[in-house]
Order: C-alpha cells, then structure tokens, then sequence
C-alpha cells in the first residue's frame, strides 16, 4: 500500500528509477540521498542571493521582505539537532550563538543599503550595544519616509522653509 502510494505520487521519469524496489524504506532512502544534493544546491544559491543583495534604490520594505524569507528559508533548511536536556553550558552556546546570528543578520542588512544611508549605518554601528535588525530597520525605515516627505514638496518650498528656519533661529538667538 506503502510503495503504490509513493508510486502514484512521483513524476514517471523518477518512479522508473525506483520502480523494482521493494520496501518504502529502501525507496526513501535512495530518494533522499538523490535530492539532498538539491538542497545543498539551494543552500548555496540562498547564501550567494544574501551576500550579492543590495537595496539599490527599491523601497526598504521590499529590500527587507526579501532579505527576512532568505534568512528563514535558510533557518528552515538547517540541520541542527534537537537539545533534549539543558545544562548551564548549552544554555549560555545557545544564547552566544543567538547573538552571533543576530549579528550576521544585521551586517548583512546594512551591507546591502544604499550609500545614502551611510551616516545612519555609522550611527548604528557606534551605538554601545548593537541593536537588533528589527530595531535598525525602524530607524532606516523612519529616515526613508522622512526623506519620502520631503522629496515631495517642491525645491523651493523646501528652501522657503529652511530660509525661515534660518530666520527664526537667528532671530531667537541674536534678539
């Protein structure tokens, strides 16, 4: 019942590899051996899709978007085995290793965003404790709307109000 099941559920140009097996067992074996090159294959195109991303000029929230489903894409595909008993030293491994990844995603956020973002990416980075990529991407998401607000007035209204900006201070300061 097993076998007719996987028989009836692969394409024909597989089921003609298996088709003289025997057991499931056997069957799933030879299948998963087979496509687990796949998945190293994929892991590889995942990493190399992370490392070459880049914002160039897209909204933040699609150059995030993509970057967040490459990261648990490849969470998803990890190998790590389960921890059934917990002492102390796993614990603190765990947490170390936490922060490690926490890190990496963070790099690699502000690796791919456009050199505008250059003085926020410094901002980020000089900050005591390096904040998490959630926290970094509010702060450049606040700055890409501000900019977005801006970009929409017109170039002299935008001067208009810098003049009367200037004005105004100078006028506090020196009156």
């Amino acid at each position: 019942m097993v076998l007719s099941l996987i028989h009836n559920n692969i394409s024909d140009t597989i089921k003609i590899s298996i088709l003289f097996i025997n057991s499931a067992a056997e069957i799933w074996k030879q299948l998963e051996k087979r496509f687990q090159l796949n998945n190293d294959s994929r892991n590889y195109k995942l990493c190399k899709d992370l490392y070459s991303l880049r914002k160039n000029g897209k909204p933040l929230v699609e150059y995030y978007t993509t970057l967040s489903a490459l990261w648990e894409e490849l969470e998803a595909m990890s190998d790590l085995p389960t921890i059934t008993a917990s002492t102390n030293d796993i614990k603190a491994l765990m947490k170390a290793i936490q922060v490690q990844k926490n890190e990496s995603r963070l790099f690699q956020f502000l690796n791919g965003l456009d050199e505008t973002f250059g003085l926020q990416r410094s901002q980020l980075l000089m900050l005591p404790t390096l904040p998490s990529v959630e926290v970094a991407y509010a702060a450049i998401q606040q700055e890409e709307t501000q900019r977005d607000a801006l970009h929409t007035h017109g170039e002299d209204e935008i001067v208009a109000m810098f003049s009367r900006g200037v004005s105004i201070n100078s006028d506090k300061q020196w009156g």
